[in-house]
């Protein structure tokens, strides 16, 4: 899908806070073990571009902070902007990626891949995925994590494309 020519960032005004909200509740819901909070000083953040392929990073990036958090576990979604961009972080106090596997994570069927803490599977193709829809939004995707610590993924997009 992502290799197609046809695939494009189809601009629209959205509130980027309500996406999050909506995509933190669903999964609240599956995950009740699993603390997520949302920390913006927005109560809502209206930008301009691509809703689905903004909601479809937020949601992977948040499954998989959950899938690799234990019970009672912390995931923090942190929402700053400035005057070009919007930046989203999702923090987690979970069980982090070695330090091996880092350089792999965002390449298609990586070998990175890992089961879940409870035995979900994965096909590798996630945060590839994830990274190839930030940069169609012109944006960047960073990360950060330590073994048994967490990890953190930022996402930066311009709030106009």
């Amino acid at each position: 899908h992502l290799e197609s020519p046809n695939v494009y960032v189809k601009a629209g005004l959205f509130d980027a806070i309500a996406k999050i909200n909506i995509v933190i509740s669903r999964l609240k819901d599956f995950n009740p073990d699993k603390k997520i909070a949302l920390h913006s000083s927005y109560t809502e953040l209206f930008i301009s571009g691509d809703d689905v392929k903004f909601f479809q990073v937020v949601h992977n990036l948040l499954s998989n902070a959950i899938k690799f958090t234990k019970p009672k576990g912390q995931i923090d979604v942190i929402v700053g902007d400035d005057e070009k961009f919007i930046s989203v972080e999702v923090k987690d106090n979970g069980i982090g990626i070695p330090e091996h596997l880092q350089p792999h994570i965002f390449k298609k069927n990586t070998p990175a891949a890992r089961q879940g803490l409870k035995g979900e599977n994965s096909l590798g193709m996630g945060l590839y995925i994830v990274n190839k829809l930030v940069r169609l939004q012109k944006g960047q995707l960073t990360f950060s994590s330590e073994e048994d610590k967490g990890s953190s993924f930022i996402f930066r997009i311009p709030k106009n494309t």
